[in-house]
């Protein structure tokens, strides 16, 4: 298979961006399956590509694309979650801070949505790649709470912003 470039990548981001949810999660869920099938270095790569072209969204599509892939991940078969969920740990050492934590922190503010019981064992596994890979943990309570702070002042009517 061919190497995406990087307007390959956008362009597919803003396409799905621009899909209707269930169109964009079906082909979200099959882009990540085949990306979980990939060789580690390849996979941190197309991770890091697919980050990087979220970042180019407009807001709101950038928060409700991060929400339909979180969730896809989430209802991954576990190795394949796994897979994807070590390559988004690694590229997220290699891009910049504060797309990481962008990243980061919608994925948080998803989570918050979910059962508290799938939360945990979600958030878990993170923590436990985070250690078998030797990388800085993140504090997750404190991010959790910055991230529903951030969605409840994005969530009030636009008069409550004047």
């Amino acid at each position: 298979m061919a190497q995406q470039t990087t307007t390959d990548i956008d362009g597919m981001i803003k396409m799905l961006a621009d899909a209707p949810e269930a169109q964009r999660k079906a082909m979200v869920t099959e882009r990540l399956k085949m990306i979980a099938a990939q060789p580690p270095e390849q996979r941190v790569e197309s991770v890091k590509g697919i980050l990087l072209a979220i970042n180019k969204l407009h807001p709101k599509k950038k928060a409700e694309f991060i929400k339909t892939r979180t969730n896809v991940v989430a209802e991954l078969p576990p190795d394949a979650r796994k897979a994807i969920q070590v390559a988004r740990v690694k590229a997220g050492t290699t891009i910049p801070k504060d797309i990481n934590q962008s990243d980061m922190l919608h994925i948080l503010a998803t989570t918050l949505d979910w059962p508290n019981a799938k939360r945990t064992m979600f958030l878990d596994a993170i923590g436990a790649i985070f250690k078998e890979e030797n990388l800085p943990m993140p504090n997750i309570k404190s991010l959790l709470e910055m991230a529903a702070a951030t969605r409840q002042e994005t969530q009030k009517p636009w008069w409550k912003f004047w």
